[in-house]
């Protein structure tokens, strides 16, 4: 997760003395409860500077991530390895292997705001399993279906139950182990700093015209009811 935050920094800040926000969500898992780690990454489009001013930055370079992405994961694993030939060996043959950077799966943009919240709130909770994937416990067998889906297909599998609650068990964080991290501007530090700067941003957008609408009639007294005025999401 210090690596994904080092990526998207060099990504947004482009080397300049600004903080992008980033939060990390660490996933162990893979949709068969297999062991996958992965990490789901939220950034602000932006920077916010050393004079708490906001600069958007709305286009960043997939290729340009890739590498980054490698770099900092590679260079940081290094950095906490055994300093042998073995070592630098791995790291030197991924480098080459893979010249283009690692694979990052970049979503498209999330213009509507309530499919953005129910992304984000999807992934910062998401469960290794949930129940309604479990589809049968057979108790003489002694063992669990669940299903999953793979390239679009349902997938159903069977297995011991002791064997399912092993892949469970395992994929239990352990103690004050943090699965969801905050960088930069979302950090306690800065998270003010940012709130007050993108609430400065927010006063300069012109209030939302106010038309007549069509007239609504109470339901209780049958008189029309008059529009008062129109308020607008903060």
């Amino acid at each position: 997760m210090d690596a994904v935050s080092q990526t998207m920094k060099r990504i947004i800040a482009d080397r300049k003395k600004a903080t992008p926000g980033v939060i990390c969500v660490l996933h162990p898992y893979s949709k068969d409860l297999g062991f996958n780690p992965h990490v789901h990454v939220l950034a602000t489009e932006g920077r916010l500077t050393k004079r708490n001013e906001w600069v958007n930055v709305n286009f960043f370079e997939y290729g340009k991530l890739r590498r980054i992405w490698q770099y900092e994961l590679l260079t940081g694993i290094k950095a906490n390895m055994p300093n042998t030939p073995e070592t630098s060996q791995l790291i030197d043959s991924l480098f080459k292997k893979y010249e283009n950077g690692f694979y990052v799966y970049a979503e498209k943009k999330l213009l509507n705001a309530k499919k953005a919240a129910r992304y984000i709130g999807r992934y910062i909770r998401h469960p290794a399993i949930a129940e309604s994937r479990i589809t049968n416990f057979d108790e003489k067998a002694n063992t669990v279906t669940f299903w999953y889906t793979r390239n679009g297909k349902r997938i159903e599998t069977t297995i011991p139950a002791l064997e399912f609650i092993d892949k469970l068990v395992k994929l239990i964080p352990d103690k004050n182990f943090k699965m969801i991290r905050y960088y930069g501007a979302y950090s306690r530090k800065t998270r003010k700093k940012l709130h007050n700067a993108i609430t400065a941003l927010t006063r300069d957008i012109p209030p939302l015209p106010i038309e007549e609408p069509e007239p609504v009639i109470c339901s209780k007294c049958g008189t029309p009811m008059q529009l008062i005025g129109i308020t607008r999401p903060s």
